[in-house]
């Protein structure tokens, strides 16, 4: 009787130990390794210049012109797979479509961008999120 009580009491300390590491560890993603993971360039840009701002970034390529957008993380590559990023405008996913997430959006107000790289933006976003994600919040949102 005292070996099993002993045996469930290492077992339970263990799980904690394992439960609190896990969360410690991806609680601390992208915070410490701005390279790899970090978010960046939490600005406030005006949506009719969101475009021209987002050629600015590090690692993301624009492609396309005034009436169509497509907008890639120069770090993913895939030859059969899409690597434009996800939109998410105020918390709603809206696919890899820039023309979708910007119509949604009132052309002369600001908005705040952050872009997520790609492992954090799986961690939150799971697979649509495997190219990076570009979060677009409004004041109003």
């Amino acid at each position: 009787m005292r070996e099993e009580y002993t045996m469930k009491t290492y077992t339970r300390l263990f799980c904690t130990t394992l439960i609190v590491a896990l969360l410690v560890g991806c609680g601390s993603m992208g915070s410490t390794n701005r390279s790899d993971d970090a978010d960046f360039n939490r600005n406030k840009v005006q949506v009719n210049g969101l475009a021209e701002y987002l050629q600015t970034l590090p690692k993301i390529r624009v492609r396309g012109n005034g009436s169509s957008y497509q907008v890639y993380n120069s770090m993913a590559t895939s030859i059969s797979q899409d690597t434009r990023v996800l939109f998410v405008v105020n918390g709603v996913q809206m696919g890899r479509s820039y023309d979708r997430a910007i119509s949604s959006l009132n052309r002369n107000d600001y908005v705040e961008v952050k872009f997520l790289r790609m492992s954090r933006a799986t961690l939150l976003y799971g697979e649509a999120g495997r190219n990076g994600v570009l979060q677009i919040d409004t004041a109003s949102g």
